[in-house]
């Protein structure tokens, strides 16, 4: 008999039901394991006052992972729009326009690669930070865990994620990410280029900055601090020699009066 093709729908449901199910019992057994070593090296009591103290440390447990599962979920949800948006439909654009995806970082070199290495390192343990609440692996931040902080995670993310797409397509068909070294792209000093070199970047640490409020672990700040670290090595090291070799006095004149990432902060020669 043929096999049954299950629906990719039904796969990614029941990929949800197991995480949620697996995050569930980890947390489960780490309070068991707790409590039973309590039991063993505390006074006797009766077995409905240890049943009775067991559900009552559990019950909020697993009322606070399932909380916390819905603002991974959140973080996850924006992960995949904003790849969607900033790196899906933009090289889809770009390569409508000219025939090419716009993506050169398979042709780094140096320190190139190397800022590509810490800006890759960065996204996994950016992602890594939600998967780890789902597994039960890490809690949030009891001092930042609130809802109000969570929204303004959530309002953070969508602006950061307008902001990136916004300077994006501002670009026009000089966008792309990495360098090429043998195209000659023109120099875009308009729209919000006009306030500061690097829009694109900013939008990416306010979106990210906004997962941070979602889904604050260490972990989420660990890879916030590596971001901030890997764009800084990118632009200094890596992009401004190359703007400047490429367009000359044109890029002095411009970053003479804009800002590297906030205005007239940052401005050069």
């Amino acid at each position: 008999m043929p096999c049954k093709t299950i629906p990719k729908t039904d796969r990614r449901s029941r990929l949800v039901s197991f995480l949620f199910g697996l995050g569930v019992f980890l947390r489960m057994r780490k309070m068991m394991t707790e409590d039973n070593h309590d039991n063993m090296t505390t006074a006797k009591t009766s077995v409905g006052q240890n049943s009775r103290r067991i559900i009552g440390r559990i019950l909020p447990e697993v009322i606070w992972y399932i909380a916390s599962m819905f603002w991974a979920w959140i973080s996850i949800a924006g992960y995949a729009l904003f790849a969607a948006l900033a790196f899906g439909l933009r090289s889809f654009v770009q390569y409508r326009r000219t025939g090419s995806s716009g993506f050169h970082v398979a042709k780094a070199q140096g320190m190139a690669r190397f800022a590509a290495l810490l800006i890759g390192a960065a996204k996994v343990a950016w992602l890594m930070a939600p998967v780890s609440i789902l597994l039960g692996w890490l809690s949030l931040i009891s001092a930042m865990d609130n809802r109000e902080l969570h929204i303004a995670g959530i309002a953070a993310a969508v602006f950061g994620m307008i902001v990136t797409v916004y300077g994006q397509f501002a670009m026009g068909d000089s966008w792309r990410v990495g360098i090429d070294s043998t195209q000659r792209t023109a120099l875009v000093t308009d729209g919000p280029f006009r306030w500061v070199r690097n829009p694109i970047y900013d939008g990416l640490l306010i979106f990210a900055a906004g997962i941070v409020l979602i889904i604050p672990t260490w972990l989420a700040l660990i890879s916030f601090g590596m971001l901030i670290v890997s764009i800084e090595v990118q632009v200094r090291c890596v992009e401004e020699p190359y703007m400047l070799g490429m367009h000359g006095q044109s890029y002095r004149s411009w970053a003479a009066r804009t800002g590297r990432f906030i205005p007239f902060v940052g401005r050069r020669w």
